[in-house]
């Protein structure tokens, strides 16, 4: 798993994450709260979402990349479905569009989903007439 990666993007992700976070601790900084674990702060929030996004990776990461092209028409579904489910479930938040969902405190939108799982399902499609090209 982890001999097949780039690691100079590695490394650029961690520190491109690690200077945003930075920044974001700065912005925020008051000298009376001095606890990093008080959740009323947006670095802790966003600190906690550095660590559960790095451990989404890791796990996306130990999956077999053969799972990904023999699912991509089910994750395209899915897509499908969860912009149909939008129009019902979905909470307005900028200008009026109804087109997050909310989960708890934080909000999501379906379009990155839509655009990954559409890509995945087209490479999946057209790879027999490409095999072979590059």
């Amino acid at each position: 798993m982890l001999k097949h990666l780039d690691w100079l993007s590695v490394l650029l992700y961690i520190a491109l994450v690690s200077i945003g976070w930075v920044c974001i601790y700065a912005t925020g900084y008051n000298e009376q709260t001095t606890n990093l674990m008080d959740f009323s702060q947006h670095a802790t929030k966003q600190l906690f979402f550095v660590c559960t996004s790095v451990l989404l990776i890791l796990f996306i990461l130990a999956i077999e990349p053969k799972f990904y092209e023999n699912s991509a028409e089910i994750f395209y579904m899915v897509a499908m479905l969860l912009l149909v489910g939008v129009l019902i479930f979905g909470k307005k938040q900028s200008m009026g569009a109804k087109a997050w969902y909310a989960i708890g405190p934080c909000y999501h939108t379906t379009s990155r989903v839509r655009q990954d799982s559409y890509r995945t399902a087209l490479c999946q499609a057209t790879q027999p007439y490409t095999d072979g090209h590059t």
